[in-house]
């Protein structure tokens, strides 16, 4: 098995250079073999098909950081957005107790050269260690906190109030999908969509809730909408993004992996998404696929599917394998619309 940052982030135990804490905090936290060894660790995992994996081996999971200082040991596996890396940094190190140590890893091409860094703007005194393409920080908490740095960087990447254009503000943060600028596709496939779509819908993959915005702010006769996405953070804003369109409509926000069926949703009348297509760094087809077998799966006989991908991704085939009708309805600047009916 390929070893990933997430197993140099432990190296420092394994080889002797640091030793297991009473209490841990760990965020980005994932279900690796090693942190069975960790008695009381905190794990926060906004991801829900990370959070499973983490529930599934035992370990409870925080969907918010915790705000005091009482760990001897803080774990941090960075995101690859800068400022949400930084902020992590900036939450853990004011999480630790006067003894408490700070290890933070990021493969090198996703922001592990730049750890050491970041933790001596914060005040450490840092050892480190490389292997399987990853590096991984250590440092005693500083004796002088640095509350200034602290400060910025958490206000850097903490939820705002964004200009998306057209008169939109939507509340984001860093480090979430198209967090700080409207997504070309989706807002191509706002444009296309029918007017007066009605009836019970959803939106996979939700994200801060754009999409949605764009279908409720057009003519439309939808009664209940279910936005169904896999990141806490921006589920939470969708609901706060859509309460000035919303107007009578029901919505309903589902914290799910559609890599999986969602049982609890009714039978839909139509479903709109962009679906992902990278898992980690890589791409990954596979995941938008599991998007359309699940929108085949919910919708009822004759619901249709409105969906936005890249040129190149290949959803045709499997589309028409689960549809009675598969139709592209526009491509252009690298996009392209697909309808489908079921």
């Amino acid at each position: 098995m390929t070893k990933t940052s997430l197993d140099t982030l432990f190296l420092p135990f394994s080889q002797g250079d640091l030793e297991i804490r009473p209490k841990t905090l760990f965020l980005g936290a994932a279900a690796i073999p090693a942190l069975q060894d960790f008695k009381d660790v905190h794990c926060y995992q906004p991801f829900k098909p990370l959070a499973d994996g983490l529930t599934a081996f035992g370990h409870d999971v925080m969907t918010d950081i915790p705000s005091h200082s009482s760990y001897d040991l803080a774990l941090v596996h960075c995101p690859k957005q800068g400022d949400e890396a930084k902020s992590w940094l900036a939450y853990a190190t004011q999480s630790l107790n006067k003894d408490g140590i700070l290890l933070a890893a990021a493969d090198n091409d996703a922001g592990g050269a730049r750890i050491k860094g970041w933790m001596e703007e914060l005040g450490f005194e840092t050892q480190s260690l490389s292997k399987h393409k990853a590096r991984a920080v250590w440092g005693a908490r500083p004796k002088t906190m640095h509350k200034d740095v602290i400060a910025a960087w958490i206000n850097m990447a903490s939820p705002k109030d964004i200009k998306f254009g057209d008169g939109i503000t939507l509340k984001s943060q860093s480090g979430l999908f198209s967090w700080d600028k409207m997504d070309k596709g989706t807002a191509m496939l706002i444009d296309v969509l029918p007017d007066k779509i009605k009836g019970v819908g959803a939106d996979f993959g939700s994200g801060i809730g754009a999409l949605s915005y764009g279908l409720l702010s057009r003519p439309h006769r939808v009664c209940e909408l279910h936005l169904v996405e896999a990141d806490w953070r921006a589920l939470n804003h969708s609901n706060h993004n859509l309460e000035n369109v919303r107007g009578d409509v029901i919505v309903h926000t589902h914290w799910h992996d559609l890599s999986k069926p969602l049982n609890i949703l009714p039978s839909l009348d139509f479903i709109v998404m962009n679906p992902p297509f990278h898992n980690g760094k890589k791409n990954d087809v596979g995941l938008g696929q599991s998007f359309v077998q699940n929108a085949a799966h919910h919708l009822r006989r004759g619901g249709v599917l409105y969906m936005v991908a890249n040129v190149h991704l290949p959803y045709e085939d499997i589309l028409k394998s689960l549809f009675t009708n598969v139709v592209t309805t526009l491509q252009k600047d690298g996009f392209k619309i697909l309808k489908a009916v079921k």
